[in-house]
């Protein structure tokens, strides 16, 4: 349980430190563009929300790990289109990874809490954070999909066509 700790607590680290290079809104900011009051409630919900958009990624990404495995033996003899498969299959393992540490496996609550900080702002962090992690995920995904259908579409084109 502390590897699985350790490694949730990297790449939420990681997460925080690219999120701070995004600029994102203040507390203030993020809850007057929405015109709610702020309040943990209207946090806790976008991370359930967050976590269902996850397991719909997680679902797709599944699918697509089946299938590239599926081709890796239909192209068998084509060891160019294996190789980009291959890469492909990686991609979306590293991408399972990642949406995987997103997955709050004990609690949405935020891991540290300090005299600095109050609940709804640790809330905010952790939401921001996740939100990262998720957006930098669901790119992956969307580039690895795009190869994918260019890697068969390609090989379609250039064995049975041409």
């Amino acid at each position: 349980m502390r590897i699985v700790e350790k490694i949730y607590r990297i790449s939420g680290d990681w997460a925080r430190r690219q999120t701070k290079h995004g600029n994102p809104p203040s507390l203030e900011q993020y809850f007057e563009e929405r015109s709610e009051t702020p309040n943990i409630d209207y946090l806790k919900q976008n991370l359930a929300t967050l976590d269902s958009n996850i397991a719909s990624l997680l679902t797709h990404v599944s699918a697509m790990i089946a299938a590239t495995g599926v081709l890796l033996i239909v192209f068998d003899d084509q060891k160019i289109t294996q190789a980009f498969i291959l890469a492909e299959m990686l991609g979306y393992c590293l991408a399972t990874i990642l949406l995987i540490l997103n997955l709050p496996y004990h609690r949405h609550a935020p891991h540290k809490l300090t005299s600095k900080r109050t609940l709804l702002e640790a809330y905010y962090g952790s939401y921001l954070t996740r939100r990262h992690l998720y957006v930098t995920s669901a790119h992956l995904v969307l580039a690895l999909t795009i190869c994918f259908a260019v890697t068969v579409f390609a090989h379609l084109l250039f064995v049975f066509i041409l």
